[in-house]
C-alpha cells in the first residue's frame, strides 16, 4: 500500500507540473515554480529513493520508527498541503508575468553608484562579520560557533548578536544589484564571486550562496526578457551542486584548503552518505521529519500547538545580550518535541507546521495562507511599475521562499530576508536623499505601463 502511495504521489506531482507549464502565468518568476521544485524533491522524488534504498538514517538518529499508518498519513498531509498551496498561489497570482518594454528598460536608471556607495559604508560591518565567523571556524575545528542550551536543542547565539553574525549576507545582495546595474559585464561579477568564495569558507548556511545565485539568475533572465533558464546554465548549476554537496559532507572543506590543520576535527558525513549523495542527505529528508511530527503530535503530546510558535517573531529581534532570560523559541510552548525523541536539525516544512498547529485543518489553513501570501507578492510585483527597487526587492526575496517552504515557521519568513533586503532599502534611501528623481522609469514611461 505504501509503495503504491509513493508512486501515486510522484505521478500526481508530475501531472501538476505538466498542467502548470501550460498556464500563461508559468515562469521562473512565479513562486509556484519554487514550491513545485521543493515538493517534488522532498515529497515526491526523494521518498522513492528513501524507500528503495531503505534509508533509515533519520529513524536511527531521531529514535523513532513510523508505522505504515503514519507513513501513509504523512504522504496524505504533504500532498494536501501541496494542493492547498498551489490552488491559492495560482488563484491569487494568476496574472502572466509582464516584462517592461525595451523603451522602458532603456529609461531605467539602475542604482550602480548607490549600491557602491552603500556597500562602502557597510563594508566595515560586513568585513567584521566575515572575519568573526571565519575566525571562529579557524580557531575551533568542531565548528562550535554557537552554544547549545542542551543536547539537540536549537542554536542559541551567545557570544555576539545574531545581527552581527549574519550581516555578511548583505554583500550578496549588493553584488546582485551591482551586476544587474552594469548589465552583467564580467568585471561587475567580482563582488558576487567574492561573496561566493567567502560563504564557501564559512561553510555553514549554504542557503546563502545558493539563494543569491538564483537571484542573480533572475536578474539576468529579466534583463534578457526570458521566462525560463537556458542550457547555458547547466554547467554553473552542476558546479553549484558540487559545492553544495562538498560543504554538506565537510563544513570546513574550503577553509582547510587555505589553512590546513594537523588535527582536523571535521564535521563530515558518513561514508555511506557520501556514496549515495543527495538522496541520503538530511537536507531533503522532510518526509521523515513530517513522519516524526505526525507520530508525535497530538498522539504523544496530547495537544497541538495552535500556531503559538508564530509569537517568536515578536521576541526574536531582541538580542540575547540585552535579555539574558530570553526564551529559546516561542514564549509559549505546549510541548517539547525532544521529550519524544531526538529531532536534531529537523525542519518542519509548511505542511508540518500546519499539522502541528491544528492537524488537517491546520495544514489546509497554513499552506493556503502561504500560497495566498506568495501569490499576493507576485501579483504586487507584476502589477507594479516594476521600477528598479521593486525589481530588486522581488528578485532577492523570491528564492528565499524555498527556505520558508522547508522550515514552515513564520519566523523564517521574517528573519531570513532581513539582510537580503536591507541593502535595497539602503540604496533606495540613498536615491531619495539625493533627490534622484525618476530613478525607475521616466515619468512618461511610468504612465505608459499597461497593468
Amino acid at each position: 500500500m505504501y509503495e503504491f502511495a509513493l508512486i501515486l504521489g510522484f505521478a500526481f506531482w508530475v501531472g501538476v507540473c505538466i498542467l502548470y507549464l501550460k498556464l500563461p502565468c508559468a515562469s521562473i518568476f512565479h513562486p509556484a515554480t519554487y514550491y513545485l521544485v521543493f515538493h517534488g524533491l522532498c515529497f515526491a522524488v526523494r521518498p522513492l529513493f528513501q524507500y528503495w534504498w531503505d534509508i533509515d538514517k533519520i529513524y536511527e538518529l531521531y529514535l523513532f520508527w513510523p508505522t505504515d499508518n503514519v507513513k501513509l498519513l504523512s504522504l496524505l498531509i504533504a500532498n494536501l498541503g501541496f494542493i492547498c498551496f498551489m490552488a491559492a498561489v495560482l488563484f491569487v497570482g494568476r496574472q502572466p508575468f509582464r516584462f517592461p518594454t525595451r523603451e522602458q528598460l532603456a529609461l531605467q536608471r539602475r542604482p550602480f553608484w548607490g549600491a557602491v556607495t552603500m556597500l562602502l559604508l557597510c563594508a566595515p560591518l560586513i568585513a567584521y562579520s566575515f572575519s568573526y565567523v571565519i575566525g571562529r571556524k579557524l580557531q575551533d575545528p568542531s565548528e562550535i560557533v554557537q552554544a547549545y542550551r542542551a543536547l539537540g536543542e536549537r542554536y542559541t547565539q551567545t557570544e555576539v548578536a545574531g545581527y552581527v553574525f549574519d550581516a555578511n549576507m548583505m554583500l550578496g545582495a549588493f553584488a546582485c544589484i551591482i551586476a544587474w546595474s552594469c548589465r552583467f559585464r564580467l568585471w561587475s561579477l567580482i563582488p558576487f564571486l567574492v561573496f561566493f568564495g567567502l560563504r564557501m569558507a564559512v561553510g555553514g548556511g549554504r542557503f546563502s550562496f545558493v539563494m543569491i545565485s538564483i537571484s542573480l539568475v533572475l536578474f539576468y533572465l529579466y534583463d534578457r526578457h526570458r521566462r525560463w533558464v537556458t542550457p547555458k546554465f547547466i554547467i554553473p548549476a552542476i558546479l553549484m551542486l558540487f559545492v553544495f554537496k562538498s560543504i554538506g559532507e565537510n563544513r570546513r572543506v574550503f577553509i582547510e584548503m587555505i589553512y590546513p590543520t594537523e588535527n582536523s576535527l571535521l564535521v563530515q558525513a558518513p561514508d555511506e552518505e557520501k556514496q549515495q549523495g543527495f538522496m541520503y542527505s538530511m537536507d531533503f529528508a522532510n518526509l521523515e521529519y513530517l513522519q516524526y511530527l505526525v507520530r508525535t503530535v497530538p498522539d504523544l503530546t496530547g495537544t497541538y500547538n495552535y500556531f503559538v510558535d508564530a509569537l517568536e517573531i515578536f521576541i526574536a529581534p531582541i538580542p540575547r545580550v540585552l535579555w539574558t532570560g530570553k526564551p529559546n523559541g516561542s514564549p509559549i510552548e505546549f510541548y517539547n518535541l525532544f521529550d519524544y525523541g531526538r529531532p536534531i536539525g529537523m525542519s518542519w516544512s509548511l505542511p508540518g507546521a500546519g499539522w502541528q498547529g491544528l492537524g488537517i485543518i491546520g495544514v489546509v489553513f497554513w499552506c493556503a495562507m502561504g500560497g495566498a501570501i506568495w501569490g499576493g507578492i507576485y501579483r504586487w510585483y507584476v502589477n507594479s511599475a516594476q521600477n528598479v527597487f521593486h525589481t530588486c526587492y522581488y528578485f532577492l526575496l523570491l528564492p528565499l521562499s524555498v527556505q520558508w517552504f522547508r522550515d514552515g515557521a513564520l519566523l523564517t519568513l521574517v528573519k531570513f530576508p532581513l539582510f537580503f533586503l536591507l541593502p535595497v532599502a539602503l540604496v533606495q534611501a540613498w536615491a531619495i536623499s539625493i533627490k534622484w528623481g525618476p530613478y525607475s522609469h521616466g515619468h512618461a514611461a511610468r504612465r505608459s505601463v499597461q497593468l
